[in-house]
């Protein structure tokens, strides 16, 4: 279980620091997800173990698409305001 929290602490870390850099750069990528503030990665695993669990039909695929489906389904991306 440890090895598995801090591979999501390591999605969670990488997908904010591409996120960041994005949007000081040229290219703008929008959050997949809005992960509360106060989440921690244990949290992380219990929503992906869940998720695999509710959905045994696809827990043979890759765990990146399953950790990816599972956060956004429990914490969806909150709507982007353009810039004018």
């Amino acid at each position: 279980m440890i090895a598995c929290v801090y591979w999501l602490r390591g999605v969670l870390e990488g997908v904010s620091l591409g996120v960041q850099f994005d949007a000081v750069g040229n290219a703008f990528m929008h959050a997949p997800w809005s992960l509360p503030d106060n989440a921690t990665p244990f949290q992380a695993a219990q929503v992906l173990v869940k998720y695999i669990r509710q959905h045994p039909e696809i827990a043979q695929k890759p765990t990146i698409d399953l950790t990816m489906n599972a956060f956004g389904e429990v914490w969806p991306a909150k709507p982007q305001v353009a810039n004018k």
